[in-house]
């Protein structure tokens, strides 16, 4: 950390942190040169080709600290980052993994790179692959008819030692287990009645691993002579069986049809537009290595244009006034040769006059503020029917709660209702309490002193602020700041 953020709003001078065995000076990292895509074996035509890895999330850590040194979203990523020397992880990942959880695929993959002094390196192409194991419980016909309505049947299933859900007889969806490489085992434990006897047994399966599919099926066979001690169906002259297909999901499979180019990109700079009801123009990058077309059957959408060639092409996406009450949305397609991507374009309806507003004439409500010196951070903030609620949220990678809280601050509070830092806002200039609540005039925003502050940390730092007046109308921005 770069000192107290206390010292740095006094203007104090603060030293660059220290990074043991890394020598000094500044090396680049194109992010540009990366491309995430995902594999699964189970749906790998649509992975190569419409996979939508825009919200992935990609970090970059620094190895010999452990420390985090940027976090985007795919679609949010700069083209080139500038890094201290030494060696990092790159990584990318679709969500945070979860102990146990219904049908939440973990894909993960990271790539190690060096940075030398006065260079650019490349990253090339991080391929996730599923990283927790998934599971998926299945009766036979045969047990399906002793067991009738199965109400009161289920199968417990735990991997590891935390892990564990319970799959009712009419569950169809799959369960996704964390991996911990200390404890590999998965117990699979069945209760209920079957032919009016009730069962308790259970099946365990050592050496799971991240990536695969553990498929349990249930079963019923004849009983064996002599007879088994566990899972005899009562007198029937049957027992519980069962049996386990194990599939790979971590597999690239040829694709018998059109195949993808692993160097083949087809990148988007957002995944998503949201306009205002007012006809208006967004912009958004097309990065391809070959020739696409962009189509939409919208007809209140134009694009400038509808293809291109290899490289990098804007293309400006314009929306005519939504004069309905109703919010609409559309989708533009971008095409190069299988590979798709797609941009949501979604409009608000009609403008309610007494809505409440936010607005900058020094700031960039829509994308990243770069950091300079007596940079301007004013925004002015509207409800002709009187405030209720003015909420800020502070979301900074390096920002931690304790350099906010040696100032008093938190991570959210209420300009409106500050409660217990009434004091510590109004001594930074905020307005605050009855200064704001009810208020019908233009409250200002200004947070220009926390510019310098900035500077100092690195990442993108987000000021999300939100607006409800009394009638419960409410108004969302997020300011984003990042040194130059």
């Amino acid at each position: 950390m770069l000192g107290s953020l206390a010292a740095l709003l006094s203007f104090t001078a603060c030293d660059d942190p220290n990074y043991p065995g890394q020598e000094s000076g500044e090396g680049q990292l194109s992010m540009k040169s990366l491309l995430v895509n995902v594999i699964s074996i189970e749906d790998v035509i649509e992975s190569r080709s419409t996979a939508d890895v825009s919200n992935y999330t990609v970090d970059i850590v620094n190895k010999t600290t452990g420390n985090i040194a940027y976090t985007w979203k795919y679609s949010e990523m700069p083209a080139v980052v500038t890094l201290k020397v030494g060696d990092y992880t790159v990584r990318a990942y679709n969500t945070q993994v979860q102990t146990a959880a219904w049908e939440t695929p973990y894909y993960y993959a990271d790539k190690d790179v060096t940075i030398t002094k006065n260079e650019i390196a490349e990253l090339g192409t991080l391929t996730c692959k599923l990283s927790n194991v998934k599971v998926s419980i299945r009766y036979s016909d045969a047990l399906k008819a002793l067991i009738g309505s199965g109400n009161d049947v289920k199968v417990n299933v735990i991997v590891g030692e935390t892990g564990s859900l319970d799959f009712a007889y009419n569950e169809t969806r799959s369960g996704y287990f964390k991996y911990v490489e200390s404890s590999t085992t998965l117990v699979a434990t069945f209760t209920g009645t079957v032919n009016g006897y009730y069962m308790n047994e259970y099946k365990v399966l050592a050496d799971v691993a991240p990536g695969q599919h553990r498929i349990i099926t249930f079963g019923v066979k004849d009983s064996p002579v002599p007879p088994d001690e566990t899972g005899l169906i009562g007198t029937t002259g049957l027992a519980l069986d069962s049996y386990v297909t194990s599939v790979d999901m971590t597999v690239d499979v040829p694709i018998e049809e059109e195949t993808v180019d692993p160097d083949d990109m087809l990148k988007l700079s957002n995944n998503a537009l949201k306009f205002t009801s007012a006809a208006a123009s967004k912009n958004v990058v097309v990065t391809a290595t070959s020739q696409w077309t962009a189509s939409t059957t919208a007809d209140w959408i134009t694009l400038s244009a509808t293809s291109g060639a290899a490289g990098e092409t804007t293309v400006t996406v314009t929306t005519l006034e939504n004069t309905t009450e109703s919010q609409r949305s559309a989708t533009v397609t971008f095409n190069m040769g299988s590979m798709t991507q797609t941009l949501v374009v979604t409009q608000d309806p009609k403008a309610d006059e007494t809505a409440p507003t936010i607005t900058s004439e020094t700031l960039d409500l829509e994308n990243i503020n770069v950091i300079t010196d007596g940079m301007q951070a004013i925004v002015f903030i509207t409800a002709p029917n009187g405030i209720q609620n003015l909420n800020v949220t502070i979301d900074s990678p390096t920002l931690t709660p304790e350099e906010l809280e040696s100032v008093g601050l938190r991570s959210n509070f209420d300009l409106a209702n500050p409660g217990d830092l009434e004091s510590a806002l109004s001594g930074l200039g905020f307005p605050t309490g009855s200064q704001v609540a009810g208020s019908t005039e233009t409250i200002t925003f200004d947070i220009s002193q926390f510019m310098v502050l900035l500077k100092k940390f690195e990442g993108v730092h987000k000021f999300i602020l939100e607006v409800v007046d009394v009638k419960g109308q409410s108004t969302e921005v997020t300011l984003k700041f990042e040194a130059e």
